[in-house]
């Protein structure tokens, strides 16, 4: 798994990206083979009362399902992260059970059903 953080407006500190890297690498741990890529975007808004917000934006890439991005706000940074971060994991996880739940039909099983159908289709239109 690919890990790529960077901030807009400030600099983190090594031990902050750091503790970030370990937070994704826990958190996605049962998914790491899954998952190609982890983009983590740091950056200060403002809030709707004036006050300066620290956001973090995390994209995630995987196999077999759309990339997912989510984004929190919070006055500290470590907050913003660790809960987008928690948001994206359980967000991935929803996308995994989805491709479970799916159940792969084999086509040769299909072949009676469609032949079925368009013979009664048949019947109806010739009748």
């Amino acid at each position: 798994m690919q890990i790529d953080i960077q901030s807009r407006g400030f600099e983190i500190s090594h031990a902050a990206r750091n503790v970030i890297q370990k937070r994704i690498r826990h958190t996605f741990r049962y998914h790491n083979t899954k998952v190609r890529k982890v983009v983590v975007r740091l950056f200060s808004s403002i809030g709707s009362r004036g006050e300066t917000l620290k956001s973090c934006r995390v994209q995630t890439i995987a196999n077999g399902v759309p990339q997912l991005v989510t984004e929190r706000k919070s006055d500290y940074l470590m907050e913003a992260a660790n809960t987008s971060i928690h948001v994206a994991n359980k967000a991935m996880i929803k996308q995994f059970d989805k491709l479970k739940s799916f159940k792969h039909i084999p086509a040769s099983s299909l072949d009676g059903v469609l032949h079925e159908h368009f013979n009664l289709y048949a019947r109806k239109t010739h009748d």
